[in-house]
């Protein structure tokens, strides 16, 4: 029974839950992958130095602190594991003819050394100096194959790759209207996550836990009125709690709203509100919206969709306010920072290892599309920050 004096109470919190929109606490199903790495050699051209690829192949696949396996673990929260199927990287295994870039050839030799190893997923790494095949990396998008040339391994390739499977687009960048999504036009790339250009140094976005459904109960609202929403750092430690991404229809579309900040796998992330628009409900293809502070929106702006508003009101190391302003409140809104952000809003410059990919795309006639990236110099490090347009 509610008493009279706490139905002000009660009444207050239904109105909050009302306008703030608390999404359901439908999560992903958790998901164990048997993940099989197989060295692929060619007539004219074997593989160097097989014991040290093997193990390079087990550290970012499975067992260092940057792996796959434990990067997909901590951002599904347990619910994707990964498991190095029989136990050991197999081959090197040779097909008989010359090197080639014929990706259905590699997975046939391939499958046939796995007839008695139960796996769920195939990496095949190759010998790329004779084949020359252009691309550092190739994922069926969505699917359960990769492909890499075994001179340009590294930890952002197998993130990127993996990422393809689990149906993730290359995470472009559109250039709008100052303070309007309008007008846009897609120039680059997001820079926040390994779909993006980020690196392995960054978490996934907002757009892509959603659409795992990785994200925890109740870290989501939807308004429906407008509201002032304080965001906790998307990838902050579950003990911080709090709301984490606001989401609101625009139209067909919708309007995804992060706060990110370096910390925990977001170690390389510049610190801003990120604001994405999401085509058709299809959050694996979310686009970075550009704020007019080298993405993010900085603190005390306003970006405006049609009848929606996002201000950022204020911003620290863990957290940042901001108004979604919803019908005629969007028009006439303007930002009141309550104080400034802990640090500027910054997009880390180039490293000597970042480069400008063009996207490889195909369509197997079998298969899912097969998505990759430029192939990188040997020296190159573990960051990629430049991918291509699909063509």
């Amino acid at each position: 029974m509610t008493s009279s004096a706490s139905k002000p109470l009660v009444s207050a919190l239904v109105l909050v839950a009302a306008v703030l929109g608390v999404a359901g606490p439908a999560v992903g199903e958790p998901t164990a992958r048997r993940v099989a790495v197989v060295m692929v050699e060619f007539d004219d051209s074997a593989l160097t130095d097989v014991p040290g690829l093997e193990r390079q192949a087990r550290d970012l696949f499975f067992d260092a602190p940057g792996s796959a396996a434990r990067y997909y673990a901590a951002q599904s929260r347990g619910r994707r594991t990964m498991t190095l199927a029989g136990g050991e990287v197999l081959g090197p295994v040779r097909l008989d003819i010359a090197a080639t870039c014929d990706t259905k050839a590699m997975v046939a030799k391939a499958e046939s050394v796995l007839a008695d190893v139960p796996h769920d997923d195939l990496a095949v790494i190759f010998p790329n100096a004779k084949a020359d095949c252009g691309w550092g990396g190739l994922g069926e998008m969505p699917g359960k194959r990769t492909w890499f040339p075994a001179e340009h391994l590294n930890q952002a390739a197998v993130l990127h790759e993996l990422g393809h499977n689990l149906g993730f687009n290359h995470q472009v960048r559109d250039i709008c209207q100052p303070g309007k999504v309008a007008g846009c036009k897609q120039d680059g790339h997001s820079g926040r996550t390994p779909m993006g250009g980020g690196g392995a140094e960054v978490g996934l976005g907002a757009p892509e836990l959603v659409s795992m459904k990785w994200l925890a109960a109740g870290r989501r609202v939807s308004p429906t009125a407008t509201t002032s929403v304080r965001l906790v750092a998307l990838h902050a430690p579950e003990s911080a709690g709090g709301t984490r991404v606001v989401g609101v229809p625009l139209g067909g579309d919708r309007l995804v709203v992060e706060y990110r900040a370096p910390g925990g796998v977001d170690r390389s992330v510049p610190r801003g509100v990120n604001v994405y628009r999401v085509p058709g409900g299809k959050y694996q293809a979310a686009h970075l919206i550009d704020g007019g502070g080298e993405k993010s929106v900085p603190v005390g702006q306003t970006l405006a969709a049609a009848d929606i508003s996002v201000t950022v009101l204020a911003a620290d190391a863990g957290a940042a306010d901001v108004r979604i302003a919803i019908g005629p409140d969007a028009l006439t809104t303007t930002a009141k920072p309550s104080s400034p952000p802990a640090s500027p809003t910054t997009t880390t410059a180039p490293s000597s290892s970042t480069i400008s990919a063009t996207t490889i795309s195909a369509v197997s006639s079998t298969g899912p599309i097969v998505r990759g990236v430029k192939a990188l110099p040997r020296s190159t490090e573990s960051s990629i920050d430049g991918l291509g347009r699909r063509g």
